[in-house]
């Protein structure tokens, strides 16, 4: 078997302003935006989060290694985290799931621009979320896209 039927199979990924788990349940609001209005930089954001679902092929590991980095429009890393994922929950039709909730209140934007959040199952990009940093329009009510 290749390595790429080995790997999970994406179901979803996001970035949302807010988001749980709850008896299985995925709740999540703010779906769906892709850039980010501040008064200045530096900036984080809190209430950010990549929400992500993988199910696992047959002759898969259950354990995997995972990296999620933020770059800048010059692929530079300006955040990473890495982690394991267990695809330990099994979803309707009997395939093993992970579902991961990852909050970004650490994540510092350090200039205006473009970013990308790339998320990588042993080493291999599997999802890609972009992200547009920009000055908040004169009267704003603050951080919104």
């Amino acid at each position: 078997m290749t390595e790429a039927a080995v790997m999970p199979m994406m179901d979803f990924g996001f970035l949302c302003h807010f988001a749980q788990q709850d008896a299985g349940k995925l709740y999540a609001r703010g779906i769906g935006f892709d850039r980010l209005n501040v008064p200045g930089v530096p900036c984080s954001l809190d209430g950010m989060y990549y929400v992500l679902q993988m199910r696992a092929r047959p002759g898969s590991p259950p354990e995997r290694a995972f990296k999620l980095r933020m770059m800048n429009a010059d692929g530079q890393a300006e955040y990473e985290m890495q982690g394991s994922l267990s695809f330990n929950q099994l979803n309707y039709a009997g395939e093993p799931t992970v579902r991961l909730i990852i909050g970004l209140e650490e994540v510092v934007f350090p200039q205006f621009g473009l970013y990308a959040l790339a998320f990588e199952v042993d080493g291999r990009e599997v999802h890609r979320a972009g992200l547009e940093v920009r000055r908040e329009p004169p009267g704003s009510d603050g951080p919104g896209e």
